[in-house]
C-alpha cells in the first residue's frame, strides 16, 4: 500500500482552507445572530405596537364609558328638570284651582254679604216730617238725607219717596194734593242736585190715603205731614 506524504504547500493550502472554513462559519454564525436580533426587535415593535393598540383601545372604551356616563346623567339632569318643571305646573294649577275656588268662594261670599246688606237697606225707612201747610225740610233732616245719598252713591239700589198730607182741608184740596206732592219733590230735587239720576227716584203722591193716625190733636196730625222714603232693587 502506497503511502502519501503531504508536502510543504500542501499543508498551507489545507490550513488556508481551515481558516476559510472557520471564517465562513464564524460568517454564517454572525449572520444567524443578526437575524435573530432583527427578529427580536421586530418582535419587540410588534409587541409595542400591540401594547399601544391595546391601551389606545382602553382609552377609547373609558372615553366612551365617560360619554355613556355623561349621556346618562345629562339624560337624569333633563329628567329632574322636567320632573321639576311638571311639578313646578302641578303646583301651579293647584294654586290657580286654589286661588280661584278662592276667588270663587269669596265672590259668593262677597254677593251673600252684598246681598244681605241690600235686604237690611230695603228694610230701612226714613220719615221726614214737615210744618203744617210747609214742603221745607227742616235742617236736622239734612244728616238723614246725606246718609240716603251716600247709600244711593254706593248701590245700585232705587229709590221711593212718598208724599202725604193730614187730611185737613184748611184750603182748596187741589192745594193740599200739590202739598203732598211737593213733599216728596223737595226730597228729590235735593239728591238730584246732588248728583243722582232722575231715573233712580220715584215719586209717589199719596195724598191723605195712608194716615198715621186718624185723630185730630196737634201733635197726631203732625205725623201725618210726611214723606216716607225707602229703597228698592233694581227691576231688569
Amino acid at each position: 500500500m502506497a503511502k502519501y506524504r503531504i508536502t510543504k504547500r500542501g499543508k498551507n493550502v489545507l490550513i488556508v482552507l481551515l481558516v476559510l472554513i472557520l471564517i465562513l462559519i464564524v460568517f454564517l454564525i454572525s449572520s444567524m445572530n443578526n437575524k435573530i436580533a432583527n427578529v427580536d426587535e421586530e418582535l419587540g415593535v410588534t409587541e409595542d405596537v400591540f401594547l399601544k393598540e391595546e391601551i389606545k383601545n382602553e382609552d377609547v372604551e373609558k372615553n366612551e364609558e365617560q360619554k355613556e356616563d355623561s349621556k346618562l346623567e345629562e339624560h337624569n339632569d333633563v329628567n329632574t328638570e322636567e320632573n321639576m318643571d311638571l311639578k313646578e305646573v302641578e303646583d301651579t294649577e293647584e294654586n290657580l284651582e286654589s286661588s280661584s275656588e278662592e276667588r270663587v268662594d269669596n265672590k259668593v261670599s262677597d254677593d251673600k254679604k252684598s246681598n244681605e246688606n241690600l235686604e237690611k237697606l230695603m228694610e230701612k225707612r226714613f220719615i221726614i216730617y214737615f210744618d203744617s201747610d210747609s214742603y221745607k225740610i227742616k235742617k236736622k233732616y239734612y244728616s238723614e238725607l246725606e246718609e240716603i245719598f251716600n247709600i244711593l252713591t254706593e248701590t245700585n239700589l232705587n229709590l221711593v219717596v212718598e208724599g202725604n198730607y193730614n187730611g185737613i182741608f184748611e184750603h182748596e184740596r187741589y192745594m193740599f194734593t200739590n202739598l203732598s206732592y211737593n213733599r216728596a219733590k223737595i226730597v228729590s230735587d235735593y239728591l238730584i242736585e246732588k248728583g243722582i239720576k232722575k231715573e233712580r227716584i220715584k215719586i209717589i203722591n199719596n195724598e191723605d190715603k195712608f194716615p198715621v193716625n186718624k185723630d185730630n190733636t196737634d201733635y197726631e196730625l203732625s205725623l201725618n205731614r210726611r214723606s216716607e222714603i225707602y229703597f228698592e232693587k233694581v227691576i231688569d
